[in-house]
Parts: structure tokens; sequence; C-alpha cells
């Protein structure tokens, strides 16, 4: 099963290689091929190939479908939608998805709808609440990703989503709230909770409490992203497996313990059985209040098998259970295979499970945890590494007490309050006093380790040879005592952590324009040096060029010291994003015909 599972990641994993979308008619092949093993049974591995690769062929043609046409784009048009999710209350607008239903240019010609659309608006008077149906006047355009190497793509991160455009509502006497659909509860129902916690909570804790409550981290402030960020607990905040499993857990053993007392319960139906049928229900029911997210459903996905499998009649291995989640996540979303966090959400669960099978199995139940954390901190540096070219140094010492303290503390205290929020304010409120408490302490733990010299280590960009070669180090490294001369994988390690980057010879130099949208930035390398012109803007707080565009493409390409930073003029297209590239790389020198700008800094006039 093993064999034929990779085989199929291999087929999905193939077609995302594609810069084109190849034609549906490849499937075709499939009943030939299908009819072929029947005769040569040694090839069924290539069967679960090619199904990989058509089923992935056939599911991005199904996103694929109902793009935005042409006509629509940049044109003042008219759609009629439900609101399909929680609006974000942002610097100075609302961001919320619609459905749309309806779509017409303002003379009343009507256009296929595209579907689910992205929009923002400014200057609103109204904020629109999920299931509502809004007629509203917009302008489309298709998602538009910035093209430059090491950067987030956010194309396939809104095609994922199933968004197939964005726009932003204009002024105008048409936008009204026409009806409402009661279809959409329980979106209906996380925006009541939503409302109510603004009304109870105060920042910086709000922003947390949705987090862990609802999965919204729109509240979240840049400096709360940034902690999170440096400690390498960031993982925490996104309901994701370790979220799910501790309530899956918990309402399990709460299940077990309370149906178990009673013979005549126990007689109908095992306690097992119904304590599993219990948290897989508890944990359905957090992944609906968190919107269902990807990594929520890839979890739920997980704890089902893994729950099904306690019961089966035959006995299952580890490894086929592994496999049958793995290929249920794919068949239900192949582009879960470009996403890091289905990395992360298998190879955590694997990593645990070897390592508390062979390496800690006799510990103390405290050295069992810390010696848990530290193996498998060092197990997902590969990943790691390999996604965002970056390790938290003190990641290890944060997750030791922030798991244990988001986990077991404040996740079960919010659930709690949340239950109570409604029927019991008061003392619902009471509960959020003591997460604030318990968040004070905890966060400036993790305050204290963020601002650590060097709590970020940059790593150039390795290939994926060099993921591979690490991942089977790693393997080596945590293997049983009694393996000799385990020190060998440190071989394994050295492609990764030291990745061979070409340089450019003596008077050679490499210029690069940079795709920031409206604005200016470039980056000139030479055998010694390199330069930065002008950082591209900054749209809010939250967003600019500097940390979006140019931070990446530099870590992709070994840069941490810039030789010199010009800065052409003072305009927010041009200087935007100075502040984040001064934050994070070492700067020898600043030119600028606005050195006044980086007061603090050490500047000369161009």
């Amino acid at each position: 099963m093993l064999a034929g599972t990779l085989a199929f990641v291999a087929g999905i994993y193939c077609l995302m290689q594609f810069s084109y979308l190849p034609s549906l008619w490849h499937i075709v092949f499939l009943p030939l091929l299908l009819f072929f093993v029947r005769f040569f049974p040694h090839v069924r591995v290539a069967l679960f190939f090619f199904l990989g690769f058509c089923w992935a062929l056939f599911y991005a043609h199904l996103k694929m479908n109902h793009v935005l046409e042409a006509d629509i784009e940049n044109a003042d048009m008219l759609v009629t939608g439900v609101i399909s999710s929680i609006p974000e209350t942002l610097d100075d607008h609302v961001r919320f998805l619609i459905d749309i239903k309806e779509i017409s240019s303002l003379n009343e010609q009507f256009f296929p709808s595209p579907g689910i659309v992205r929009l923002s608006w400014f200057k609103y008077k109204a904020i629109p609440a999920p299931g509502e149906i809004w007629q509203l006047r917009v302008r489309l355009k298709k998602p538009y990703g910035f093209m430059n190497t090491g950067g987030f793509d956010y194309e396939a991160w809104m095609l994922r989503q199933g968004i197939k455009a964005t726009g932003y509502v204009k002024f105008a006497k048409q936008n009204k709230k026409v009806n409402h659909d009661r279809t959409y509860f329980v979106q209906q129902l996380r925006h009541n909770i939503a409302t109510r916690l603004k009304q109870t909570v105060d920042k910086p804790l709000l922003g947390l409490i949705l987090a862990l409550s609802l999965g919204d981290r729109s509240q979240l402030d840049v400096e709360q992203w940034q902690i999170l960020s440096q400690t390498g607990t960031n993982h925490l905040i996104a309901i994701s497996g370790l979220h799910l499993s501790l309530i899956a857990g918990f309402i399990y053993f709460i299940s077990m313990f309370f149906w178990s007392r009673f013979y005549y319960l126990t007689q109908r139906i095992p306690a097992p059985l119904f304590a599993s049928v219990m948290a897989f229900s508890g944990a359905l029911v957090y992944a609906l209040l968190a919107g269902f997210a990807l990594p929520a459903q890839r979890a739920l996905i997980m704890i089902g098998v893994f729950l099904i499998a306690l019961f089966s009649v035959r006995q299952l291995l580890f490894v086929n259970v592994i496999c049958i989640a793995t290929l249920i996540v794919l068949a239900l979303d192949p582009f879960a295979i470009i996403a890091v966090d289905f990395y992360l959400s298998f190879m955590a669960v694997i990593f645990i499970l070897y390592i508390s099978r062979y390496r800690i199995n006799n510990d103390h139940n405290l050295t069992r945890w810390i010696r848990l954390q530290c193996l498998l901190s060092l197990s997902l540096c590969p990943i790691l590494i390999f996604w965002f070219k970056q390790i938290p140094l003190y990641s290890v010492l944060a997750n030791l007490i922030a798991i244990p303290v988001i986990g077991f503390l404040v996740v079960p205290l919010t659930l709690v309050a949340l239950m109570l929020l409604f029927p019991l304010p008061h003392i619902a409120q009471y509960l959020y006093k003591l997460i604030d408490r318990i968040n004070e302490l905890h966060w400036s733990y993790l305050e204290f380790l963020s601002q650590l010299n060097n709590a970020i280590v940059p790593i150039a960009a390795p290939n994926l040879w060099s993921l591979i070669l690490a991942i089977v180090g790693v393997l080596i490294l945590i293997m049983p005592k009694g393996l000799p001369a385990r020190w060998l994988a440190i071989f394994f390690l050295m492609p990764l952590l030291f990745p061979l980057n070409e340089k450019l010879k003596q008077g050679e130099f490499d210029f690069n324009l940079l795709d920031v949208g409206q604005g200016l930035a470039a980056v000139i390398q030479t055998n010694e040096h390199t330069l930065v012109y002008d950082t591209g803007a900054k749209f809010s707080k939250r967003f600019n060029i500097g940390d979006a565009v140019i931070k990446p493409y530099l870590r992709e390409k070994g840069v941490n010291r810039i030789s010199t930073l010009i800065i052409s003029h003072g305009d927010n297209d041009h200087i935007g994003g100075a502040d984040a590239i001064i934050d994070n790389f070492i700067i020898d020198q600043i030119l600028s015909s606005v050195p006044t700008a980086f007061i603090g800094q050490f500047a000369e006039e161009k």
C-alpha cells in the first residue's frame, strides 16, 4: 500500500510542475492502463501514478472552470450574491467573500457567474454579515500575485481557496442588502460569536481568542505575528491537528469515564466506541467553528481514520493508516500537495509516533515531554528550512512552554468560555480575564526569546534533493541508540544547511527588476556586493513590499548582508518597504535623497 500511495502522490505532484494545464483528454488513457495492468500486475505502481495525475488534472479543470471573462474585468458591474465569510475589519476597509449568483453590466447585459469573489469595501457604511444577500456595484479582476522568486504564491493560494476573482465595492446607490439566505447558518453563528467576542474581550487578547475560537486571525497585531514567527510558535494559533487532537482526546477520555460508569449503557454500546464517536463529533464541531479551513479538514480526516483503525476487524499497520489518511486528503483536495501545512501535518504525526515508540518509551513523563519536543523540532527542521529559508533558533525553548500552556490551559478555557458566552456572559468574562492573565505571563516569555540575538537564523534556499537527504539524515539521527555511527547523519544534513550557490565571476553582475506592482524595487548582485535600489510601497501596517517581495527574494539568493541600499526619493511606492529591509538585513550604507527619513539609521544624502 505504501508504494501505491507514494505513486499516487507522485502523480499529483507531477501535474503541479506543468507550466500549463494539460488537456482533459489524457484521462481516456486510464481505462487502457487498467486493462494493461490486468495482464501485467507488476506495473500496478504506474497505474497509481497515472491515477493521481488524472485525478489532479480533472480537479484542476474543475477549479479553473468559470474564470472571470475578459469583458467583466476592470469594468463596473452589478452583482448579487451571498456573503460567505466573516468580514475582516482592517485599517480602512472591510474585506469579505461573496458567492455571486448574478452578475450584469450597468446596461443590464448578463454574464456567467464567476463564483466566489474576494471584495474590499472602502468607506463602508455597513458591514455585511454572513448569509446576507447583497446587491453591490463592483469592479473585478483576476487574482494577481507578484511573480518573484521566493515570494508567497498568492495566485496558488486563491486557487486552493476556490476564489475566482478579487475586487472592490464602488460607492453607488445600488449597494444594498436585498435578502437573507438561511443555509449559511454555520457562518452566521461564527459571525455572531465574533461580534460578541469583540464586545467582551479587549485587545491584544482579542486576536488570540478569535484565532483559537473561530480560526479568525485578522485581529492579530503585526507585533504579535512577529513574536510568534521569531519563536516558531505561530502554528499554535492556527486551528489544525494539534488543537483538534487535544479536543478529541479530552472528549474521548471524559466520555469514556462517564459512559463506563453505567453497566446498562456499556452492554448496548461499548465505552470505547461511544467515546470515539463523541471525540470525532467534538472535533467536527470545533472544525466547523473554525470555518472548516483546509488544515482543520485534514486534521479531522486523520482523526477519523485513526479512530476507525482502533475498531477495525483487521489490525491495521500504522503505515497503512497514514497511507489511507493521505489518500483521502488528496482525493478531497489534490492541491494540498503544494501547501507546507500538508507536509508538516503528516510528518509531525509520523515523527511523534516514531519517537514515542523507539526513543522515549521508557522515560519519565517530564523527560519524555522535553525529549519529544527537542527531537520533534529537529525532525521538522528540514521542512521548515526548505519552505521558509530560516530557523527560529529558540523554537524548542518556546514550544516547551507554549504548547502545554496553549494546549492544556488556554484552548480548554477558551472553549469553555465560548460555551458560556451567551447563556452566562459574566462567568465567560471572568474566564477571559483568567486567560488574559495566563497569556500575559506566557507572552512575556515569548517576547523575551524573540528579542534575543539571532532569534531567526536565515538559510539560503536549498533544492529538493537537499531536503530528501536531510530527511534521511534526521531519520538516522533519531533511530534507536543501538545503531552505530549515527554521527554520519551530519553529512546528509550538510547540503541543506550549507547549500552551494554558484557565485558570479569577477566583473559579472546580476540585475533583477522585481515585480512590485506600482512602484520600483531592483537588486543588483556582483561577486562580493549586493545593491538594493528602492523598496516598493507600504500598503498597510500588515503588508509592505519589503517583507512580501524583497526579503523572500534575498533569502532565496542566500543574501544576509546588503552593501548599499539606495532610496531614490520619499514617495511611498519607492520607500515604503525600507523599514522591513533595515530590520531584517545588515546594511553597510544607505544612500537617499531623503536622509531625514532614516533618523536613527546611518544615511548619506544622495
